[in-house]
This record gives C-alpha cells, structure tokens and sequence, in this order.
C-alpha cells in the first residue's frame, strides 16, 4: 500500500491506527511527521494498563476479551461469537507486558513533539480495554490532540452501535487536514 503511493507524490496521508495499532500509527508518524497531515487513533492504550499488570503479577499469560467490552453492537458481537477467526483471547500478557512499557516510555518521552501534527482520538467512554483516561491525559501535553470520546461505548469503537457517528467524525477531520 505505502509503495503504491509514490506513483501519487503530493497526495495528503492521515494515518491511523486501532488499539495496538494507534501506537504503530502514532510510531510513525513520530519517526516521519511532515509525511501526513494528521493521525486518527482508536482505542488507544496511550497509558499504562491496570489489568495488564494485573494479569502479569497473578503469572497469568492468557488475555481473554468479554465481547461485551467490545461493542454493543449485535451484528458485530454475533460475528465475534461466529467467526473462527475472530480475535477475542489469546496467550499475549508477556508479549504485551514487554512491548507496552517501552511504547509508553516513547510517548512520554516524544509525543509532546508531536505538536504540530492533528491528532483524532475516537474513543469509547467505557473502554475497558484501554480506558479512556489514558487519552484524556495526553490532553494537556499534546495541544494538537482532539478527544471525541462516545459515552456508553466500548473499545471496538469502530464496530460500536455507534459507528456511523464515529465514521462521521473520522471523514469530516480527515477532510479537514487534507486540505
């Protein structure tokens, strides 16, 4: 996809990013800014997470998502309960408990300098996955960081009851940096 683009230099990038990807996003656009014009994070855990370290100090390696805490949404959950390869549970605490830490660390220590770039958070208001707070703490520090949290929804954003609003959102700030 991104070597396809140098046959439309010029074109405006906004790059984005879900849960685990919003730190691969916000990564590159760190290590590359003046290639977009603007980031779109989801889910973001942009903070350190409670039931990780929970999970890593009981020895526990499985992650076990509830479905609920995904979405509310009845065709999405009924394709995570039918799909075989859908993503709700896995042996990843250990692999998320040594990658997270370092991320965190880099954001702390650079996403201030990411200033100038728009960034979009869409953001469920009872994500028990990456809770909202660890967003809403990035407000102060990062001035270009705007927060459009949907109450009542949970972390798969995107596939929420209300993704149509969280759609509408994401396409008019696209519109807008691209301009």
């Amino acid at each position: 996809m991104l070597a396809g683009l140098a046959a439309a230099p010029g074109l405006p990038l906004v790059i984005a990013g879900h849960s685990l990807g919003s730190l691969a996003a916000l990564y590159l656009a760190l290590d590359d800014p003046a290639r977009f014009r603007g980031v779109v994070i989801s889910g973001a855990p942009l903070a350190p997470l409670q039931w990780l370290a929970d999970a890593l100090a009981n020895g526990q390696e499985e992650v076990d998502l509830d479905p609920g805490a995904l979405s509310a949404d009845p065709f999405y959950l009924d394709s995570l309960q039918n799909d075989p390869l859908a993503f709700t549970g896995a042996d990843v605490a250990g692999l998320f408990g040594a990658a997270f830490p370092p991320a965190w660390r880099r954001l702390e220590r650079d996403l201030p300098g990411l200033a100038p770039l728009p960034v979009l958070a869409v953001h469920g208001g009872e994500d028990q996955i990456a809770p909202i707070g660890g967003v809403l703490g990035w407000r102060d520090r990062l001035k270009s960081l705007r927060v459009a949290e949907f109450p009542g929804s949970g972390h798969d954003i995107l596939n929420e009851a209300v993704h149509r609003e969280v759609a509408a959102t994401v396409a008019d700030f696209v519109l807008r940096v691209s301009q």
